[in-house]
């Protein structure tokens, strides 16, 4: 019954919590440490369960609609009409707790959703949210005997008050017609690498990725990306690992660069990226460009070590972009450099020759709900 990713415009990513701590997938009873005496009282006799989750703006894409940097949604199943209006009565103590015990200030609402509505502000946005901010619009709804609120943080609030109550629409959808919140509805993954404002072309080993020879499949965790930071930080990074849990993995990361960045780097002391000590390349001529696959040693003993296996690491120059490529091993009590399959030359060159432009995709004004 909350707000899906894909019912907000394109660019956010979720922090889906239950009502008191916890993933999405472990929804519990509410039961705050300390509540007001109001609160207590409506937890002790219906004893309501329910979650509450955040979705935080990564950036906004052009053309969409307008997209605040944080939206909260919740939902509550109270058991009862009679439990749903006695928790809508105790909706502002409710918030606040959440809320570092900010209490809002009420308004009249300017929609109303489902059965009954409140309209509730802050003129200044609990650090839970946002820092910084100036103010939000929490609504909050009763529905049945489902109990339901969205939190709107960015705007002006007669701005924030407007969203909300488009989003609480979309929610009582979800309320009248509930179906399971699923990992995949709930992955976001890519998001990061949609990023219009990326100076740099994103190649990928897809979602995941199988090559020959017996190496280990891998399997894409997590991305990251900006688009204003200093030369020393990638345009975009990419986490693949071929163990889900990263219980004794081993994990290969691509680092995306731009040649403005690559320049700098290069004019800059220090070593560069996918550096390794008394390294040997081996170079290899793609479509699109070329790659440079290093053999060296990590750590600084000197002199170099005669026998000793090595580790390796690649560069990839793509047109716009330098690709850094290195492994890692990670494990419950360690992290290191790689000592698998992909810290060879043979698995070096499957990566290599692996990559792939990711196509980014063509977003609606708002994404399909």
């Amino acid at each position: 019954m909350l707000l899906r990713l894909h019912d907000l415009p394109p660019g956010y990513i979720g922090n889906l919590v239950s009502a008191e701590t916890g993933p999405l997938d472990q929804c519990d009873y509410l039961h705050p440490a300390e509540p007001q005496p109001m609160l207590a009282a409506f937890i002790d006799q219906y004893s309501p369960r329910g979650c509450f989750g955040i979705y935080v703006r990564l950036y906004r894409v052009p053309g969409s609609l307008p997209a605040p940097p944080v939206v909260g949604t919740g939902a509550l199943d109270a058991g009862s009409v009679e439990a749903a209006e006695a928790g809508l009565a105790v909706a502002p103590e409710l918030i606040s707790h959440i809320t570092e015990d900010l209490v809002p200030e009420e308004v009249a609402p300017t929609k109303i959703i489902g059965d009954a509505t409140r309209l509730l502000h802050w003129k200044k946005v609990p650090s839970l949210f946002k820092p910084g901010s100036s103010s939000g619009s929490f609504l909050a709804w009763r529905s049945g005997s489902v109990l339901a609120t969205v939190f709107v943080d960015g705007f002006r609030l007669a701005a924030d008050d407007r969203i909300a109550a488009e989003l609480a629409r979309i929610q009582q959808s979800r309320i009248e017609h509930p179906t399971p919140y699923t990992a995949a509805e709930r992955d976001d993954t890519e998001v990061p690498l949609e990023d219009p404002a990326l100076e740099v072309p994103v190649y990928w080993l897809g979602r995941h990725f199988a090559p020959e020879h017996g190496l280990s499949s891998l399997q894409l965790l997590d991305t990251r990306s900006v688009t204003r930071a200093s030369p020393h930080v990638p345009r975009a990074s990419l986490l693949y690992s071929d163990h889900r849990n990263l219980n004794h993995a081993e994990t290969v990361y691509l680092n995306l660069w731009s040649l403005r960045q690559w320049k700098q780097l290069k004019g800059s002391p220090g070593k560069l990226p996918a550096s390794l000590r008394c390294a040997t390349p081996t170079r290899l001529k793609l479509p699109r460009g070329h790659a440079l696959i290093y053999r060296g040693f990590e750590g600084t003993r000197r002199p170099c070590p005669a026998r000793h296996r090595g580790s390796y690491a690649a560069r990839v120059y793509l047109g716009r972009v330098v690709i850094t490529i290195e492994t890692g091993s990670i494990c419950a009590v360690c992290f290191g450099a790689g000592n698998g399959p992909y810290d060879s030359l043979a698995g070096m060159k499957a990566l290599v020759k692996g990559l792939a432009p990711r196509l980014q995709p063509t977003a609606p004004a708002f994404r399909s709900r």
